[in-house]
């Protein structure tokens, strides 16, 4: 939500796609993946700034790297409760209802669920969590 809100914040129109993708409109831009590994929390952002891969599209916004960064660590450093992180993703939440995710070999479409108020998501009376 960082990475996104300072996006925004420097006009781009990207949204986050349940789970971990940055969206413009209906096109991917990137995404992120996080995990932990002992007490260390890794964090991995891919992000097309310039160019895209075929069906793919890139940042709607002109800006170098280090000012994106810059930036961006500077929004990190500001702290949020989850309560208000997740009033704003589930806001843009129905921008996922053309979408689809996957889960146990299993193709799941987002117009189906229900967002839960821990992020996760419930389809058909199971509830799912992200597994990336």
């Amino acid at each position: 939500m960082y990475l996104k809100n300072t996006l925004n914040y420097l006009n781009s129109e990207v949204w986050l796609k349940w789970p971990n993708d940055f969206y413009i409109k209906d096109k991917k831009i990137g995404g992120m993946i996080t995990n932990i590994v002992d007490n260390v929390l890794l964090c991995g952002v891919g992000l097309n700034l310039l160019n895209s891969p075929k069906g793919f599209s890139r940042l709607d916004i002109k800006i170098d790297r280090e000012r994106l960064l810059k930036n961006y660590f500077k929004n990190i450093e500001k702290t949020f409760s989850w309560k208000e992180v997740f009033s704003k993703y589930k806001l843009e939440f129905v921008k996922n209802k053309n979408f689809y995710t996957h889960t146990k070999s299993l193709r799941i479409s987002l117009e189906d669920v229900k967002l839960l108020t821990d992020g996760s998501i419930m389809h058909n009376g199971q509830r799912i969590y992200s597994t990336r």
